[in-house]
């Protein structure tokens, strides 16, 4: 879209380490404001107190730069809603950009003015895969954060019970190992660790299906977006908000031990109309987000 990228990564560590990170993001996004002097800034939150930044930068320089504020669903929820000033910030933003309909509704809830806000979902990745019945493994790719709304337990306890199915489950040991899943990992079930972009793309190139979890009724889970891209088999964790959004390419699941079991082996079995699908859904996707974004004006100057 014509955009210049700027990736300011969130320090790692306790609250100390990340309030200085927070503070070097802030300097960073305040200089890179004074050297590129942009006609449009578009920012992702959280950190929520970003937006606040824009605005002071606004008219401190007399730039009337437009601001779109892209909020991921962890800016709609405590601790960051609670940001001070945070709806007096984004009522103010040029657009406010959530990635689902279910999403802007909470957000104009909470933001108390819809006016602004814009739904864009996320695009489908562009990982193409050659062959996409070609060298694949026999296994299942689970991407995951460890975060409270990823039932991984529900996967391991699927696994002891189907031991046909193998799992191979990515994100950062420390996060599994805290939360007590690695000493109850069943032999079918392998923890990558947190693996690089390049890692990632084998792991999804070569995975049978692709398997999104979450208990959370708003969440859209960007594996959604990455499986279709790549022209992969995909199952859901049948919430509202993803059946709705991916019932033209996913199977879904109740969130259960024993029903991902049934879903899964009828997708292992039927692979490849499932990939099909996918193929199908990621080109419509790629179209309708190009119509949706020409629409919205959404393309720097």
């Amino acid at each position: 879209m014509g955009f210049k990228l700027f990736h300011l990564p969130a320090a790692q560590g306790g609250p100390l380490v990340k309030l200085a990170g927070y503070m070097r993001q802030g300097a960073s996004t305040i200089r890179i404001l004074r050297k590129e002097r942009p006609d449009i800034v578009w920012i992702q939150a959280p950190p929520n107190f970003i937006p606040h930044l824009l605005m002071i930068t606004r008219i401190v320089t007399g730039k009337k730069f437009k601001i779109l504020l892209d909020c991921h669903n962890s800016a709609l929820r405590s601790p960051w809603i609670d940001t001070p000033f945070f709806a007096h910030s984004a009522k103010r933003a040029d657009a406010v950009i959530v990635h689902n309909d279910d999403i802007a509704a909470k957000a104009s809830d909470l933001l108390l003015d819809g006016t602004n806000i814009v739904v864009l979902e996320d695009p489908p990745s562009t990982l193409r895969v050659d062959s996409a019945s070609g060298a694949v493994g026999n296994y299942i790719l689970v991407p995951c954060s460890f975060a409270d709304d990823e039932p991984v337990d529900m996967v391991l306890e699927a696994a002891r019970h189907a031991p046909g199915l193998q799992f191979k489950i990515t994100g950062r040991l420390e996060k599994a190992r805290a939360k007590g899943l690695l000493s109850s990992c069943p032999e079918n079930v392998q923890f990558t660790g947190f693996v690089s972009e390049s890692d990632f793309n084998d792991l999804l190139r070569h995975a049978s299906v692709v398997l999104g979890i979450t208990t959370f009724e708003d969440i859209q889970l960007s594996v959604a977006n990455e499986a279709i891209g790549a022209g992969k088999a995909l199952v859901l964790s049948g919430t509202g908000t993803l059946t709705r959004m991916f019932s033209d390419c996913a199977d879904f699941f109740d969130n259960t031990s024993s029903d991902l079991i049934t879903v899964m082996k009828s997708a292992m079995g039927n692979r490849k109309r499932l990939e099909e699908r996918s193929i199908i859904s990621a080109s419509q996707r790629a179209e309708s987000w190009k119509a949706r974004v020409a629409s919205a004006g959404f393309v720097s100057q």
